[in-house]
């Protein structure tokens, strides 16, 4: 049986848009504590916890996010993954492209979801509304690392394209 790769994780430095919003919260309120700091004590005091307290959070957030992802990219190069090869069945498209509600569907039973924004920067992320091309019937051999509660689809190969 001859398969396409039509997709395969590569590592990334976790870099997320998430990340990056918060880092720019982060300076922006940095740069309103400093300047408050002189003027008026307490709104700088104030300013100075705001800004601790989300740097904080982000470092939580960072670390915990890189530990993770290096784990799930670690997982995937030692071949600690699992397979799922068949077809297609049950493919469900998001139903809101606006809350990015995931694709999801199945192979031999196992389950996958297709989000927007993948889990640590890994895994497939092209739904069918962003012009994936997995539906119902499709054959496919599937390369995924359970991770908590879902499947992170680290390569597709495709029978036959």
């Amino acid at each position: 049986m001859e398969y396409n790769t039509i997709y395969e994780a590569s590592h990334n430095q976790f870099i997320t848009v998430p990340l990056v919003i918060a880092a720019v919260l982060d300076v922006l309120l940095l740069i309103y504590a400093v300047v408050n700091w002189k003027s008026n004590a307490k709104s700088g005091k104030i300013g100075m916890c705001i800004v601790g307290g989300f740097l904080s959070m982000t470092l939580l957030v960072t670390i915990v996010g890189h530990w993770s992802s290096r784990s799930i990219w670690r997982e995937y190069q030692n071949g600690d993954y699992q397979i799922a090869e068949g077809t297609i069945e049950n493919y469900e498209v998001g139903t809101d492209e606006k809350l990015s509600f995931p694709d999801r569907f199945t192979i031999n039973d196992v389950e996958f979801m297709i989000s927007e924004q993948p889990v640590f920067g890994y895994g497939y992320s092209l739904r069918q509304y962003d012009g994936g091309v997995l539906c119902n019937g499709l054959r496919c051999k599937i390369y995924y690392i359970p991770y908590k509660n879902e499947n992170v689809i680290m390569k597709i190969m495709i029978f036959g394209k």
